[in-house]
């Protein structure tokens, strides 16, 4: 399983080319994202498309809808957004802590590079390990959002 997850971010990651070239590890974060929705039970009241909030990234923000648009739009369909414009989130990128929009964030999935950012807030938080991304993944937070996370997503995730 963790070969195909490995494979399937791989084959993303380098179909598409970015407006302004990416980092490679920014690439794969934005692989990661995209694919979390898919491991994702989410409440039946869920609307979608989900809305996808990145703060302070156009580069990616425009990387992740050319992403997004690749993709098969029957799973779980994203809409990116400006953190900076956004009205309400189902889904945030936070790459620092963002107090300022804590109103439009009360039942938004968090993910985040940067373990600044409040640790009771996010169910998804990326580091590195040995020269590989990881991500870690906090149950708490997303059974106080309503979320199952599959199985097979926690297999190659580390679990707080």
């Amino acid at each position: 399983m963790k070969t195909c997850l490995a494979l399937m971010l791989a084959g993303l990651l380098f179909h598409l080319p970015a407006k302004a070239e990416l980092k490679k590890v920014d690439k794969l974060k934005a692989a990661y994202i995209v694919n979390f929705t898919r491991f994702i039970s989410w409440p039946d009241n869920q609307t979608m498309p989900l809305r996808l909030c990145i703060q302070d990234n156009p580069e990616l923000s425009h990387f992740m809808t050319r992403l997004i648009a690749s993709k098969n739009k029957k799973t779980n369909p994203l809409q990116v957004v400006s953190l900076s414009v956004a009205t309400a989130c189902d889904i945030a990128f936070l790459n620092k802590p963002a107090p300022e929009y804590r109103d439009i964030m009360t039942s938004t999935m968090v993910i985040s590079d940067n373990r600044s950012v409040n640790i009771h807030q996010a169910v998804f938080t990326f580091f590195e390990q040995d020269n590989r991304l990881r991500f870690e993944v906090t149950l708490a937070n997303a059974r106080a959002l309503d979320l199952s996370v599959s199985s097979e997503l926690l297999k190659v995730a580390t679990i707080r």
